[in-house]
């Protein structure tokens, strides 16, 4: 096989892995499927836009023009046909979050309180712990929250952690509301892409709930959490 067959047939396997990845039909060609990564907003095909926009002029001059001049009008190189290929397997392989960041997450319910909470922060480490009334996610207790709360009630002789139900320090958590629930299936492109936003924005404490589906109906639903201090665990993988 020269590297015209060469070239094409990778061409083609580059066009079935993106069609696969946007889930769209095979009628799709290179072009119209950068368009629609872009109304995706999927990270990881656009990153490669300026590549793959070469690519794809380049295939139809191979291609039309060569038709034209009745033979080949040039000759793809090892480097270019090995580019292809390069890509084809960074899409392919595209690591989604649920491969890095699922674990098992604890969370309470409004009744709960501090004292529940503390304990869960000496045993497991944690600090960010969803909260549910009854089946509705009603926000996340975080270590600012904790924080804002005990420096409130200073005044106090004395505070009584299992009397302060967690209704008290979700009032007093300016980040309560500071997460965004995403599919486990999310690729990690999208993932940093979504990090760097919220830290333009300034939101450095954004989190990430990771789920099986976009919502979360119930504590089993969470498969994960993702943080800023998630990212260089999320570069080294990109």
């Amino acid at each position: 096989m020269d590297n015209y067959q060469r070239f094409l047939q990778a061409f083609n396997e580059l066009e079935r892995v993106i069609q696969h990845r946007l889930k769209v039909d095979a009628k799709y060609n290179l072009g119209s499927l950068l368009r629609i990564a872009q109304q995706a907003h999927d990270q990881l095909i656009t990153s490669h836009y300026k590549e793959l926009d070469f690519l794809r002029n380049f295939r139809n001059i191979l291609v039309h023009e060569g038709i034209q001049a009745e033979g080949e009008i040039a000759t793809p190189s090892d480097f270019l046909i090995e580019k292809i290929e390069f890509i084809t397997m960074k899409i392919r392989e595209a690591k989604k979050i649920k491969d890095l960041f699922r674990s098992p997450v604890i969370s309470f319910k409004l009744e709960d309180t501090l004292h529940d909470v503390l304990q869960a922060v000496n045993q497991y480490g944690y600090t960010k712990f969803p909260v549910f009334a009854q089946d509705h996610l009603v926000g996340v207790v975080t270590d600012n929250g904790i924080t804002k709360f005990m420096a409130d009630q200073l005044q106090e002789d004395l505070i009584s952690i299992k009397s302060v139900h967690l209704q008290s320090i979700l009032d007093l958590d300016k980040r309560k509301d500071s997460f965004m629930v995403v599919n486990e299936d999310t690729s990690i492109y999208d993932i940093d892409d979504i990090f760097t936003q919220k830290i333009k924005e300034g939101k450095s404490s954004f989190i990430l709930l990771m789920a099986r589906d976009h919502q979360v109906d119930h504590p089993d639903d969470i498969t994960g959490i993702i943080t800023p201090w998630n990212l260089p665990t999320i570069i080294e993988n990109l």
